[in-house]
């Protein structure tokens, strides 16, 4: 974004990816990557709370846990195991403990 990025390919909850390529996890999920750029200040003009309500939804309908990190955690804390993230800051903390969602 800051270098002149304008397209990121992702798809909500991480769905989708080859079934042929050996090791492929998936897509990169919208949600980690909105967290992350609303984390670094970047508005992308993205509800992130509509959007991770939609993965989740989309979740119910494929019968596995999506590969998102953002929606694990806020997941587990609709479970009870802590407060959902609001701020900028707790979202970003929400990828992993970093503006990374490949968690590196």
């Amino acid at each position: 974004m800051t270098l002149g990025i304008t397209t990121i390919d992702a798809a909500a909850g991480g769905l989708g990816g080859c079934p042929y390529a050996p090791g492929a996890s998936g897509n990169l999920a919208t949600e980690d990557v909105v967290a992350m750029l609303h984390g670094m200040g970047i508005k992308t003009g993205i509800d992130l709370d509509k959007l991770t309500e939609a993965s989740r939804t989309a979740g119910t309908f494929v019968g596995h846990e999506l590969p998102s990190k953002y929606l694990r955690r806020t997941s587990a804390s609709r479970r009870g195991r802590g407060a959902a993230p609001s701020s900028a800051a707790d979202r970003r903390r929400a990828v992993n403990g970093r503006c990374d969602p490949a968690g590196r």
